[in-house]
């Protein structure tokens, strides 16, 4: 079952003022992250963020030691950002990068080095703005990567998987690095059925119930548009516990909402 989440780009800045936001092409973060852009007044940069001066200081690239969605979510927008990171690099999850100076485990660690170094940069999950196709400067915000989702809605109705690319959508405001993370459910279950029904229940919830939708903004993630929350739904009631289909989704559409019960 997949859910929506962003990555967002990391930097520590000194000097510049507190309400600076660096603005980022597509192309010049490739180009970071693949070594051809190592100094943060390189022109590129300055160009990208014309009435402020950049420090004349290399750039401390810091990325995830650990193998993570988060760097895959990375590698994904990047091989779509650049042709030629997508044909020497590619999509990885490890910590494979070709160019670095720090490594931190987790995003917490990453959050950690880039708070204490000056001049560094890296990407954690979900505040640094991007450049969408159309060259507009985009902030990873709810709406931002709700559009992203959006953009994708017309190709989710012949999905015959999930894993799918969503990075670098072209609709209008829709931040690039967007991507799905999974939860990863048997079709065939077994054990206690009552408790795997309320758990396929749980799910239904989380596609379709307003409370649900509110939560996932209220911690940064975003709802799925209907044709992709429908097809999941489909795929809930194919599931079988010790042998019996145990969910049944036409039923649940007619019943009252669903509520998780820990959140009455």
């Amino acid at each position: 079952m997949p859910v929506v989440r962003s990555v967002a780009l990391v930097y520590n800045l000194p000097g510049l003022p507190s309400n600076f936001t660096l603005v980022l092409s597509r192309s010049a973060i490739a180009d970071i992250f693949a070594g051809n852009i190592t100094w943060w007044n390189d022109t590129t940069l300055a160009e990208l963020n014309p009435g402020v001066i950049l420090p004349a200081e290399s750039i401390i690239l810091v990325v995830r030691k650990d193998s993570s969605g988060t760097s895959q979510i990375m590698t994904a927008a990047l091989s779509s950002f650049s042709s030629f990171w997508a044909s020497t690099y590619g999509i990885f999850s490890s910590s494979s990068w070709p160019f670095y100076t720090y490594k931190g485990m987790t995003s917490t660690g990453v959050v950690g080095i880039v708070g204490s170094l000056p001049y560094s940069f890296g990407y954690v999950d979900q505040d640094s703005a991007v450049q969408d196709k159309a060259g507009n400067t985009i902030l990873p915000t709810v709406v931002s990567v709700q559009a992203a989702v959006d953009a994708h809605e017309n190709s989710f109705t012949n999905l015959t998987r999930f894993t799918t690319t969503i990075a670098d959508g072209s609709g209008a405001d829709a931040y690039p690095l967007v991507a799905f993370s999974y939860y990863i459910v048997r079709k065939t279950l077994t054990g206690n059925c009552t408790e795997k029904l309320e758990m396929l229940r749980f799910f239904y919830y989380a596609l379709y119930d307003q409370g649900a939708a509110g939560i996932a903004v209220d911690n940064y993630f975003v709802t799925m548009p209907t044709p992709l929350a429908d097809l999941v739904a489909s795929v809930l009631g194919e599931l079988t516990c010790s042998g019996v289909h145990i969910f049944n989704t036409s039923t649940s559409k007619t019943h009252a909402t669903l509520r998780h019960p820990h959140l009455h």
